[in-house]
């Protein structure tokens, strides 16, 4: 008998408060398909810590933490319903400085926190019943409420320790899908608290929003626009860019016969997160962050609103693509798919294949204005697993990753240029960030060195796009930005063009750009100086 009330009181009752705690997250799901809750392991292990902790509380003390909870987790119900994605900490801090704007926003568009107030509601009734009922099992001491505010603490503390002690990236800040809204708000606030209200409040400005206008050149344009995210691929190891291991044979090809404009170019950023929310958000400067978070830069958000229909396509898996869904405005994402397409054409055992990417298009209907982006399996680690048998060439797996991009890439180019029903296509590709292979030391990416943002970019079409060729062949290096505005422009609007001499900033593992920048002189088709800020 002793035995079974340990094992309730240490595994049965906390799954009961688990249960309370994701009951909003589950409902909310069903009633909502975007919405796509689908908790890991390892955030389960966390709410097991707190749920054990407040399961030890004081009957009136659980009651009171349930309503407070509940008000938090509605808050962020209503932000997806409202904004298509999930409160981060600069939200907080948009909600305060813009408290007038955006209550009158909620007050015209009330049906959007409809929902998710009723999901509280009656997960808050059936909450407060299965208490009641249970109150008398529940194992509860004097100190309890102590230990779960000093746990309580630890995020807020892990937090401050990674951005002024290690000065590291914290992704607490990133809202997970995946993740209990309970989770995200914890972590949302506490990095609200120890970092977003601190630096803000310490800064010149409160409120350096910049009211932008995009005019439109053209009203409904009948194109499509197909933008190809690589993933880890560095112009270092490309033999299109004179590299001496023949790893890009096919491009190559394409290059010769004009089929192809290749440039060198610049991520925005050293890690996927970064670079590509800077990219589709139209980042260019510190000044211009903040358009991360309202999302009015946002491609798909501007595609959207001139005629397009959009989708987004990962060859990646949830898990490793979980960061930058919340920073690419989702709400204005007619299709936001995860094919995991496997080759058939090679024997890949769990390798995601690139292969096969142009089978994912049957997703699309590319008949209709659309705008596109395709994210890659590309040469991310395990290099070894980003290649099939028949692409071992070289002794280092990394080049046997970048010689089945060559393939996987040019087969996609060539598809597209041989559809004849489909309208005027432009394909641009550029990776998301490069790699070091062991320069200095270092492995991997993160690092703000030239192999890291110095990578590929590539422009096709099924037409004569005469205007947009002739600005790639005024630029000797394309930026992140460039292409964005490249992008911008055949989407029907009008942009500002920028000449070649110019400073590009690289951000390091941090949106925000907590974890350090380099400032990057470019002269003529080469970096000519780089400044690293930290």
């Amino acid at each position: 008998m002793a035995l079974f009330k340990i094992f309730k009181n240490l595994f049965i009752t906390p799954i009961l408060i688990i249960a309370i705690f994701i009951l909003p997250d589950i409902l909310y799901s069903f009633i909502n398909s975007k919405y796509e809750f689908n908790i890991m392991m390892s955030e389960l292990k966390k709410l097991y810590i707190l749920s054990l902790l407040f399961s030890f509380l004081r009957y009136k003390v659980k009651i009171f933490s349930i309503f407070l909870i509940y008000i938090i987790i509605f808050f962020q119900l209503s932000s997806f319903s409202y904004f298509g994605k999930l409160l981060a900490p600069f939200d907080v801090w948009l909600f305060f400085v813009h408290f007038s704007e955006v209550s009158n926003g909620l007050l015209d568009e009330y049906m959007h926190i409809v929902l998710p107030f009723f999901v509280v509601v009656f997960s808050l009734f059936i909450s407060l019943f299965v208490l009641k009922q249970t109150q008398k099992q529940f194992f509860t001491f004097k100190y309890s409420g102590l230990l779960l505010l000093v746990a309580l603490l630890i995020v807020p503390y892990k937090i401050y320790n990674k951005v002024y002690i290690k000065k590291i990236d914290s992704v607490e800040k990133y809202p997970l899908i995946n993740s209990a809204s309970i989770r995200n708000m914890y972590k949302c606030i506490g990095y609200f608290c120890v970092v977003t209200l601190p630096r803000k409040l310490s800064s010149k400005s409160l409120d350096d929003f910049k009211d932008i206008k995009y005019i439109t050149n053209e009203k409904n344009p009948k194109r499509n626009i197909i933008l190809i995210l690589g993933e880890s691929l560095r112009v270092k190891s490309m033999s299109v860019f004179d590299y001496n291991k023949d790893t890009t044979p096919n491009l190559k090809d394409l290059y010769k016969t004009n089929n192809i404009i290749v440039k060198k170019s610049i991520s925005a950023g050293t890690m996927t997160k970064v670079s590509v929310a800077y990219l589709i958000n139209q980042v260019s400067s510190l000044e211009d962050i903040n358009k991360i978070y309202t999302q009015d830069s946002c491609l798909f958000n501007l595609a959207k609103s001139n005629g397009f229909s959009t989708s987004f396509i990962t060859n990646q898996s949830a898990n490793d693509s979980r960061f930058i869904k919340s920073m690419m405005c989702p709400k204005y994402i007619d299709n936001f798919l995860t094919p995991n397409i496997l080759s058939q054409d090679y024997d890949l055992g769990d390798v995601i294949s690139d292969n096969d990417m142009h089978l994912s298009l049957k997703n699309v209907d590319l008949t209709k204005p659309t705008f596109l982006i395709y994210q890659m399996q590309g040469s991310h680690t395990p290099y070894s697993k980003k290649s099939p048998p028949k692409f071992k060439k070289f002794k280092h797996e990394y080049d046997n990753s970048v010689l089945f991009t060559d393939h996987s890439l040019s087969k996609f180019i060539k598809h597209i240029k041989e559809q004849k029903n489909i309208l005027p296509t432009d394909i641009m590709f550029v990776s998301d960030h490069g790699e070091m292979l062991g320069e200095n030391g270092h492995s991997g990416h993160g690092h703000l060195t030239k192999e890291v943002f110095s990578v590929p970019f590539i422009y096709s079409s099924n037409y004569e796009n005469k205007e947009l060729e002739a600005k790639l062949l005024n630029k000797d290096i394309v930026t992140h930005y460039d292409v964005s505005q490249m992008i911008l422009s055949s989407l029907g609007y009008k942009t500002t063009d920028e000449d070649n001499n110019q400073e590009v900033l690289v951000m390091g593992k941090d949106v925000d750009g907590y974890a350090g920048y380099a400032i990057l002189s470019i002269s003529k088709d080469d970096i000519t100086d780089i400044k690293i800020y930290k």
